[in-house]
């Protein structure tokens, strides 16, 4: 899987001596270029994105069949048809806790797949910049205003966040989840966006992909991911969940 088998050739290195990335990435549409990284959970983000580029296609294949290590594309890592546990859960909060990150106002629930959706969803905010810099993991601060007047910095959980910052977030959320196996359906204006055709916000493709691949490697890559969500510690005694 891609934490084994890293590609460090990535998007810039498969787009050299062509058009520049960005515009190749513009060309072609989102959500051509979310279900190749859905589906390509042996690559980083960046490069399965690559496999949407109808021009640079074979050279994108030829990566794929090389860093999957025989793995085809839409394998999801092993044992990713099971359910998230709430040890996983607590796992991955120990490891954002670890980098020095704070989420706060995570919801009631009973369900580890709620959770771990609104955790990659403020992960999300934060890896594309719109909780503000964090120099130390190499996230630069998004400083730009949203065409709704709502700067694209958001402070706090009850802050109101730009369309901009939600939907690259959504995005995020929705790529972590497909590419580690947990049902978490698309939502908000992503889902109108990829449901019923509605129009997307102007958005940073690249800044998308780039933090999906930060918030994988900070857990050691999807596959490891995939294998912490998924985590069975038995406690012998019950334990509510919003403790965690």
């Amino acid at each position: 899987m891609r934490d084994m088998n890293r590609t460090e050739n990535g998007f810039d290195a498969l787009a050299a001596g062509h058009a520049d990335h960005r515009e190749s990435l513009t060309s072609v549409p989102w959500d051509e270029v979310l279900e190749a990284v859905r589906r390509g959970p042996q690559l980083s983000a960046v490069d399965a994105g690559a496999l949407a580029q109808q021009r640079f296609a074979d050279r994108a294949l030829s990566l794929a069949k090389t860093s999957a290590a025989g793995s085809s594309l839409g394998t999801l890592p092993p044992g990713a048809d099971s359910a998230p546990t709430w040890a996983g859960q607590r796992s991955v909060m120990d490891i954002v806790r670890g980098s020095g990150l704070v989420i706060t106002g995570l919801p009631e629930t009973r369900s580890p797949t709620v959770m771990l959706g609104r955790i990659f969803f403020e992960l999300g905010l934060i890896f594309t910049g719109h909780r503000g810099a964090h120099p130390e993991l190499g996230i630069a601060s998004a400083s730009a205003v949203d065409h709704d007047g709502v700067s694209d910095l958001a402070a706090g959980p009850d802050a109101r966040i730009s369309s901009r910052a939600r939907f690259e977030a959504e995005c995020v959320t929705w790529l972590i989840a497909g590419r580690i196996g947990l049902r978490i359906a698309a939502n908000g204006s992503l889902k109108g966006y990829l449901k019923y055709g509605e129009l997307m916000p102007c958005v940073s493709k690249e800044r998308v992909l780039s933090a999906v691949d930060m918030i994988e490697d900070l857990f050691a890559g999807t596959q490891k991911l995939s294998e912490m969500v998924r985590e069975d510690c038995p406690s012998l005694f019950s334990v509510s969940p919003q403790l965690f």
